[in-house]
């Protein structure tokens, strides 16, 4: 099980997920930003438009099976400033 310490969901007008960031402590001081989105990517978990998910599952998903990203304007300020000093 992943440590999960925030996540992030974006929703379109119809409820529909369309990315999940996850901050996730993988080790102690190893903490990465792990993103799925509903855009196919080979190799990594994408979003799909069914309705049932489950938080906590999706977040352990996310976290097990999506792609690491860096880029500043995907990742909210307010974890830069809480766990990347």
């Amino acid at each position: 099980m992943y440590n999960i310490l925030e996540s992030n969901i974006k929703f379109n007008s119809n409820g529909q997920i369309l990315s999940v960031l996850t901050l996730v402590e993988y080790s102690k001081g190893d903490v990465r930003v792990i993103e799925a989105t509903n855009q196919p990517r080979s190799g990594y978990m994408n979003i799909t438009h069914r309705t049932e998910y489950v938080l906590f599952d999706l977040l352990q998903e996310v976290a097990g099976y999506g792609m690491e990203t860096t880029d500043k304007n995907k990742i909210p300020t307010e974890w830069f400033n809480k766990y990347f000093k």
